[in-house]
């Protein structure tokens, strides 16, 4: 069984991988084509600033993921109600995180922008695309954390893959209707943020033990963080995020800029 799920999990897993291939070769020119380097160039830096402050929720699955082994080997609902909830308070304290960072980006990388792009435009994608990551740390970072340990984790492919082909369809029809940046970023956001729609079905379904009211077992969580365990990145001192000023449209790189931003967590 063990070996049956392992093979399950490689095999969607790297069909995910192939999607997520096919979607970097299919957007990045459709947009490139539409809106110019310059905008590409700006949303890529976006993301790439995104994936840096999800480092608020670094390891929180992992040391969650551990504490759940035992739990679903013994079939002990309560126990893993406990740190099911437990997960998602932690997640929320690092989704809340990410929020201000987030609206501190949002307000401070349009200084950074060296092209003539509006102070709006570059906002809106900012908090645009930082939805995704609010979606991972607010919702999905809890599942994944679950089919993780119950060696389920072909179901987060799988979403990941129905969110990717979706938001190439999305996008190509935007860009066809010659929808403004924005609008094209904002569309693909919101599609590919289903697979919160999928995965909490999934959840529902297959865990219908799980007993939200139950109270968190921290300890369980904050135990691990001090043994030889995965450790939890959530206690982290500081997050150094750099902003990478946007390609002009004379030159193909520029001189790295950065910010820091230190909360204490």
């Amino acid at each position: 069984m063990r070996a049956k799920k392992t093979l399950k999990n490689l095999i969607f897993n790297l069909l995910q991988q192939v999607v997520a291939i096919i979607t970097n070769f299919i957007v990045p020119p459709l947009i490139i084509g539409r809106f110019g380097s310059a905008i590409n160039g700006l949303v890529s830096t976006i993301k790439q600033i995104m994936q840096h402050a999800q480092l608020t929720g670094a390891g929180i699955s992992s040391v969650s993921t551990y504490a759940l082994y035992k739990p679903l080997a013994e079939n002990d609902h309560k126990k893993i109600s406990g740190i099911y909830n437990a997960t998602n308070k932690m997640f929320i304290k690092a989704g809340n995180y990410f929020s201000l960072i987030l609206l501190v980006v949002a307000i401070v990388c349009p200084f950074f922008v060296q092209e003539e792009i509006p102070y709006l435009t570059v906002s809106l994608l900012v908090l645009i695309i930082g939805i995704n990551g609010l979606s991972e740390l607010y919702i999905i970072g809890k599942h994944q954390a679950l089919l993780d340990a119950d060696q389920k984790n072909f179901m987060i492919a799988v979403a990941q893959m129905v969110g990717n082909i979706c938001n190439i369809i999305m996008t190509v029809v935007l860009i066809k209707l010659n929808q403004p940046i924005v609008v094209v970023q904002l569309g693909a956001t919101i599609i590919y943020v289903m697979r919160v729609t999928i995965l909490t079905l999934y959840i529902k379904k297959n865990y219908s033990y799980i007993d939200k009211k139950e109270k968190p077992l921290m300890e369980s969580l904050n135990n691990l963080t001090g043994s030889n365990s995965p450790r939890c990145s959530f206690s982290f001192s500081s997050l150094t995020y750099k902003l990478y000023p946007m390609l002009s449209s004379s030159s193909a790189s520029s001189t790295p800029s950065s910010f820091t931003v230190t909360p204490a967590i």
